[in-house]
């Protein structure tokens, strides 16, 4: 009974440490979450909506950020500057 009982432990040992490592190389072979690099663009409001666009995809009129060129004619134009009034 003693030598039975010293085999099962035995064979339970390896068949964990087995387990362990197979489960230690799959998870190496599978690329992390974590890891991956995140890709953000900057994000920008849009004066007529208020929704919030990609900097590269957002229209940009008299120092305001438009979400489309419709809210972009929308807007009333800017006032003219106080130089450039004529004398």
């Amino acid at each position: 009974m003693g030598k039975l009982l010293f085999w099962l432990v035995v064979l339970f040992g390896i068949g964990l440490y087995l387990y362990a490592a197979f489960k230690l190389k799959r998870r190496r072979a599978q690329p992390s979450l974590r890891s991956a690099p995140v890709h953000t663009h900057q994000t920008v409001r849009c004066a007529h909506c208020g929704a919030f666009v990609a900097q590269q995809q957002a229209v940009q009129r008299n120092g305001q950020w438009f979400c489309s060129w419709e809210h972009a004619a929308a807007e009333p134009a800017a006032p003219p500057s106080q130089n450039s009034r004529p004398r």
